[in-house]
């Protein structure tokens, strides 16, 4: 982390390969589309490279490299929301057969995502970054650049919107 804010390009690559795959997959969970999910991480990294030496410290770069990429991803969405209505492709990435009970788990994680993807970005980006990343409350308030409160209300409309949703079969 350190030399790739010195300016190492070998550096900024190793940070880049430990990251591309899930930085991927947290996008492609905000936008549903996979030729949007690879231009929104090409974005990423541009913003990344030009921005990297304005962090603090080498322990937040995980929740800042996530927010860094949902921003990015909030406002093709909102773009893309104010110039069509398009609907998000939920279509699994890497299918694989698997036994009935794996199979069963995979297909409840796919009615979850498509809950998901119903909601406003706003609300999925605070969801995805906490449950599905992993972030803390914190982390993912200094990702977005939001305040703890906003956050927390965020994930609770989110969570009532699922519950919801789950319990009237939409």
């Amino acid at each position: 982390m350190l030399r790739a804010q010195a300016g190492d390009p070998l550096a900024f690559d190793e940070l880049f390969q430990r990251y591309e795959r899930p930085l991927f997959r947290h996008i492609y969970r905000l936008t549903g589309d996979e030729a949007a999910s690879y231009d929104a991480l090409q974005d990423t990294y541009i913003a990344i490279l030009r921005s990297i030496r304005k962090l603090r410290s080498r322990a937040s770069f995980r929740p800042w490299a996530y927010g860094v990429a949902t921003r990015i991803c909030l406002k093709a969405l909102s773009k893309r929301y104010r110039h069509e209505h398009a609907e998000l492709s939920t279509e699994p990435m890497d299918p694989m057969p698997l036994p009935d009970s794996l199979a069963s788990a995979r297909e409840e994680m796919e009615a979850l995502i498509d809950h998901i993807l119903v909601l406003s970005p706003r609300l999925r980006a605070v969801i995805l970054l906490h449950f599905f990343e992993g972030l803390t409350l914190r982390q993912v308030a200094a990702a977005l650049e939001l305040s703890i409160g906003t956050v927390k209300s965020r994930l609770a409309a989110g969570l009532t919107h699922l519950r919801h949703g789950h319990m009237t079969g939409g």
